[in-house]
């Protein structure tokens, strides 16, 4: 269903606790203007699986009880799609405990980072980066670049300012390229390192969670068993 849809049977459902959606969202550029604010006082749980960043619906919903927040979506087509996305989340920050984002958002989550008081458990799936939809994406200088960036953006204000999600306890970076694994090791560090010098400060992380995508868990295996066959033929491999 379109996002019009979708809110037309919320506005008489206000008594929900847990919701999935899965609107079409090609109709919420055209209707954004025309929403009136929908509460969903009760609203505890909240998903949304989309292609691109929903906004329609972020921008009318007002869920003062919101706990759980997972979003799935596959592309970002222009900057700041998400941001009607984030604003929801920012309104959301004292009571937001979960939250599971796609890599992809790591552009505008950065914004409302110092917003989110209440979070305590941060997953991020798939590749901190975005490619462009008319870049060379076939060129691994560029490719390797835009996730540099992406990993960054959402890294260093985390690193910079510790502070921000001050009751983060557990931190997920999972189905991620192999190619990015030394990259975000690195600012894992330093993400941990930040909060440890801010622990006697307050800082309540118990963990941090590194997963490779089933592609590169798949290659890294393959690379694993070709290694094996070279030691039997009698060539040795020392990896420093």
């Amino acid at each position: 269903m379109f996002s019009t849809d979708y809110l037309t049977i919320l506005r008489q459902c206000v008594n929900l606790e847990n919701c999935c959606l899965w609107p079409a969202i090609c109709d919420d550029m055209m209707a954004e203007d025309y929403q009136k604010p929908l509460l969903l006082k009760r609203l505890k749980r909240l998903t949304f699986k989309t292609d691109q960043p929903p906004s329609l619906i972020p921008s009318a919903l007002e869920c003062p009880a919101l706990e759980v927040a997972t979003v799935h979506y596959e592309r970002e087509v222009e900057d700041g799609e998400s941001g009607e996305l984030m604003s929801f989340f920012q309104r959301c920050g004292k009571t937001l405990c979960k939250l599971q984002l796609p890599g992809l958002a790591c552009y505008t989550f950065k914004d409302i980072q110092q917003s989110l008081q209440a979070l305590e458990e941060l997953t991020i799936s798939g590749p901190l980066g975005c490619l462009g939809s008319d870049e060379p994406s076939q060129d691994p200088d560029y490719t390797r670049k835009a996730y540099e960036d992406g990993s960054n953006y959402f890294f260093e204000p985390l690193i910079t300012h510790p502070e921000y999600l001050p009751r983060l306890k557990t931190l997920r970076t999972i189905n991620q390229r192999m190619e990015e694994k030394f990259l975000l090791e690195c600012l894992l560090s330093g993400f941990v390192e930040a909060r440890l010098w801010k622990k006697n400060g307050g800082s309540e992380l118990q963990e941090v969670v590194f997963g490779l995508s089933k592609e590169a868990s798949e290659k890294r295996r393959e690379f694993r068993k070709k290694w094996k066959q070279w030691r039997n033929n009698g060539i040795r491999i020392t990896f420093n």
